[in-house]
């Protein structure tokens, strides 16, 4: 029997995941992405199946999936790159992969939006 990864198995059931997650990414790692547009549903869907209203997203060059912009993310992205939206676009962020990013109490890990050292 071939050996079995617990990422893959996971990164496998999410193939079909419509946006960026921390499993998409290896943990501790930090990635140097480029901004290719902002976007804007009036209403999306959560993983956990919940539906938010106007969530915005970023869509990076060489990926198909868009990073959903929590308010944090939201708060981050303007101390780094400004509050002028229209300008984010081409300008390039880091992604950290945080394994000890926490929700309702528990360690599941999530993207940290940094700055390009």
């Amino acid at each position: 029997m071939s050996e079995i990864n617990y990422i893959d198995m996971i990164r496998s059931a999410r193939a079909e995941a419509e946006y960026l997650s921390y499993i998409d990414f290896e943990p501790g790692k930090t990635y140097t992405v480029k901004i290719e547009k902002v976007t804007h549903k009036a209403s999306a869907k959560t993983s956990f199946g919940k539906t938010e209203k106007n969530v915005y997203f970023l869509k990076f060059e060489k990926t198909e999936k868009q990073l959903w912009l929590s308010l944090g993310k939201l708060k981050r992205l303007g101390e780094i790159l400004g509050r002028d939206v229209a300008k984010w676009v081409g300008k390039s962020i880091a992604l950290h992969a945080d394994p000890s990013v926490k929700f309702k109490g528990e360690s599941v890990g999530g993207l940290v939006v940094k700055a390009v050292q």
